[in-house]
């Protein structure tokens, strides 16, 4: 038979050993619900980064596309003026309305498709902060079970020594 003090130690190791084991898989749980949460938090402040500079872009490119379409109009008017032909009548300024409408569509189809992919990013951003809370919710579970199935551990170890006499003084 094993002495009372062999199997006592035995017992408070075993317990330490569970005690131990439940902690680094709680702090691990834990580490990975922090670090879910900052790769998401990292994706969206990445996500609405671009989506400003999409906007910024779409500024700079509607501003470029309009000195283009007014150097455009002016030498359509100096052809014009070439030829002889006034440009402020007649078909000559049904032609010019035309250009100038297709170069207004041109803008206002690139502000609109900006205007899309900000969207796009602005709820990738929201979509992917949900997911890295959602992971980091089912890690912070994992923290609670590790902790749980320890002082389960425990407890069993505990009753263990308890059946066997450890803990009532006659071993």
């Amino acid at each position: 038979r094993t002495p009372h003090g062999a199997r006592s130690a035995a017992v408070a190791a075993s317990v330490g050993s569970a005690i131990y084991s439940a902690n680094l898989q709680r702090r691990a749980a834990n580490d990975a619900a922090a670090n879910a949460t900052a790769v998401a938090d990292y994706n969206a402040r990445v996500d609405l980064a671009e989506a400003q500079q999409t906007d910024l872009d779409a500024r700079a490119n509607i501003q470029a596309m309009r000195k283009d379409a007014a150097v455009y109009m002016s030498r359509q008017t100096a052809a014009f003026a070439a030829a002889g032909i006034r440009a402020d009548s007649g078909s000559p300024l049904a032609l010019r309305a035309a250009t100038a409408g297709r170069l207004a569509m041109r803008e206002q189809q690139a502000y609109t498709n900006s205007e899309a992919k900000q969207r796009q990013l602005g709820s990738s951003a929201i979509a992917g902060r949900a997911a890295g809370a959602a992971a980091a919710s089912g890690y912070r579970g994992q923290a609670t079970a590790a902790v749980l199935s320890g002082a389960g551990r425990v407890a069993s170890l505990l009753g263990q020594g308890y059946n066997a006499g450890l803990f009532s003084g006659t071993g």
